[in-house]
């Protein structure tokens, strides 16, 4: 009676694969989440002028942050601007 191993040689090779796949994303994911949340590098002239514009730039998710409540006051004063003109 001969044993085959053929199938068991495959589904090996198989799970490597995905075991290798995994590492590689799960490294991926662990560089950007790193990234996302450092200091980020910029240049002073840059710096200085979001500092003026009111953006923070302590991490990437403070720039985030600050950027969309910017937009989102600027949209406001909008809005304020056009209710006013049509009163």
């Amino acid at each position: 009676m001969r044993v085959r191993f053929g199938n068991l040689r495959g589904s090996f090779l198989s799970l490597l694969e995905i075991i290798i796949v995994l590492v590689i994303i799960l490294f991926m994911a662990q560089r950007v989440i790193q990234n996302y949340f450092q200091r980020p590098v910029m240049d002073k002239p840059v710096e200085t002028m979001a500092h003026d514009a009111g953006i923070s730039t302590v991490n990437y998710q403070s720039i985030m942050q600050s950027t969309k409540d910017k937009i989102k006051n600027i949209m406001e004063q909008h809005q304020d601007q056009l209710e006013s003109n049509f009163k």
